[in-house]
This record gives structure tokens, C-alpha cells and sequence, in this order.
């Protein structure tokens, strides 16, 4: 699968968006969009839905993916997102191209 990401913003996110960076590099070891866990949280913030129309997330197969982990990397960026979802949510839009796009 090609990088889609911006992996330069990613690798220098700044100190507000550290767990969104790390969320979204290890998302990139999904094969499919549908099941990653950026795209899960891309879902829960309303950014999917703000810029596609829709929810990215396969919630009925998507599950089997996630473990402590994942669901881990997805807390913490939201409580990074609770903090600042303005600036979160521009730090994800300098990150991400056409990936998430559904």
C-alpha cells in the first residue's frame, strides 16, 4: 500500500498532536482504509463525515481489528482532540491526502 500521509507533518506533529501522529503512522500498516484505526477515529471526531459525506469505519468487520492497543492509540489521540479540536482537526487535514477518502 502507498504512503498516503503526509509523513513529514507526521514525524514533526507538535507537541498537541503527538498521539494523532502515532495513531495515523501505525494506520499505515492497514491494508484496508476501511478497518484502520485512523479511520475509526476520523469517524468518531466527524471529520469523515464533515469531508466525505459519510462514516469510513467498516464497523461490522473493522472490529475483529482492534485490540488494547489500537484502541489505546485511539484514546489517547481523542483526548488530544478534546483538547483542541480546532487545531487537531487541521493537524489531520495537513496529514492526511486522499487516504481516508471513502
Amino acid at each position: 500500500m502507498p504512503n498516503r500521509t503526509n509523513s513529514r507533518v507526521l514525524e514533526s506533529a507538535p507537541d498537541y498532536a503527538v498521539h494523532t501522529a502515532r495513531l495515523f503512522m501505525f494506520s499505515e500498516n492497514t491494508q484496508e482504509v476501511q478497518l484502520a484505526p485512523a479511520t475509526l477515529y476520523l469517524d468518531l471526531i466527524g471529520w469523515s463525515r464533515d469531508n466525505f459525506g459519510k462514516d469510513g469505519f467498516d464497523h461490522v468487520n473493522g472490529r475483529r481489528h482492534l485490540g488494547f492497543y489500537e484502541l489505546e492509540l485511539i484514546g489517547k489521540a481523542l483526548v488530544e482532540y478534546a483538547a483542541c479540536p480546532d487545531a487537531i482537526s487541521g493537524f489531520v487535514a495537513l496529514a492526511t491526502y486522499e487516504k481516508y477518502a471513502i
